[in-house]
């Protein structure tokens, strides 16, 4: 299965909302290079980025991507390659062994947006995914309470009042699954192998500027997902910059790089700590979250 060029993705997102943004992020693109390794894959990474919903089922774990508006960007894929997610599409990940079903202590609530118990309206959502149970669940970018105001206001709570909440959820599986390719049907996807290593990002971010407004809207449609009219993002974090980028992610095969927002890439970053060669856009804001039911 080959991939899309990047002028056949340009070409069928012609008559998209975000047709500039798409645009752009191609031009900024075009000077990145990719290693693409006749060796099989040793380790999966799947990237989380901004507002989804993260079911912990009986048998596997389903991804729902709120369907917040056509401003926005829903993709899946390599690293500057990712492809749009149709509306209404289910997709689903092949090629990997699932791991065992996931309890809270595989992932610390206290840094993860955990809620227990609450039943998803998949009809509200733009797309929804299916994975297998993942080896290792991690965390990252992660946005710190600020003087004891919780995240989240209204009802349902999380299981505990987290002291962080990540920008991005990964996944990681490390065990192959010998008689399956590795695909995520149906995007035409071919997985970039880089030193034994696949990393798959799956995207809800704004296509373009971002506000608290726009924030707490998109918000919104995770709450009607999971029938709450009162839950939200506090107004205190709503539109916040976000943390930078980890300087040295704790994941195998995963640069600080591949953390940037989908906007702070096209602003050609240099570098992801915190040193002078750091300059993210300045026009994103934080924007949703991972949120995981169990």
């Amino acid at each position: 299965m080959s991939g899309f060029t990047r002028r056949e993705i340009l070409r069928v997102l012609a008559a998209g909302p975000a047709m500039a943004f798409f645009a752009s992020l191609a031009r900024a693109a075009s000077g990145w290079q990719i290693d693409r390794s006749a060796s099989p894959f040793q380790r999966l990474n799947v990237l989380f980025h901004g507002l989804c919903i993260l079911d912990f089922g009986q048998s596997e774990v389903r991804v729902y991507l709120p369907d917040a508006g056509p401003d926005r960007a829903y993709l899946a894929g390599d690293w500057m390659q990712e492809i749009p997610l149709e509306r209404s599409t289910k997709y689903r990940l092949s090629g990997v062994m699932t791991g065992p079903r996931p309890g809270f202590e595989a992932i610390d609530p206290h840094q993860n947006a955990v809620f227990s118990g609450l039943k998803v309206n998949a009809d509200l959502s733009h797309s929804e995914l299916a994975f297998p149970f993942p080896d290792f669940i991690t965390p990252l970018r992660l946005m710190h309470e600020s003087h004891g105001k919780h995240f989240f206001t209204g009802t349902p709570q999380p299981v505990v009042q987290p002291k962080m909440v990540p920008e991005i959820v990964a996944f990681t599986y490390i065990h192959p699954d010998s008689t399956s390719p590795l695909e995520f049907r149906p995007l035409p996807w071919t997985p970039v192998i880089v030193e034994g290593v696949v990393n798959l990002h799956v995207w809800n971010e704004p296509a373009k500027q971002s506000n608290d407004a726009a924030a707490r809207q998109a918000f919104k449609q995770v709450a009607r997902m999971v029938g709450s009219s009162t839950l939200a993002l506090n107004p205190a974090y709503a539109g916040m910059k976000p943390p930078r980028p980890d300087q040295k992610p704790d994941i195998e095969g995963l640069g600080c790089d591949q953390e940037w927002s989908l906007t702070e890439r096209l602003g050609a970053p240099e570098g992801c700590g915190r040193g002078p060669k750091y300059r993210p856009k300045d026009d994103w804001d934080w924007d949703g979250l991972p949120i995981l039911i169990f």
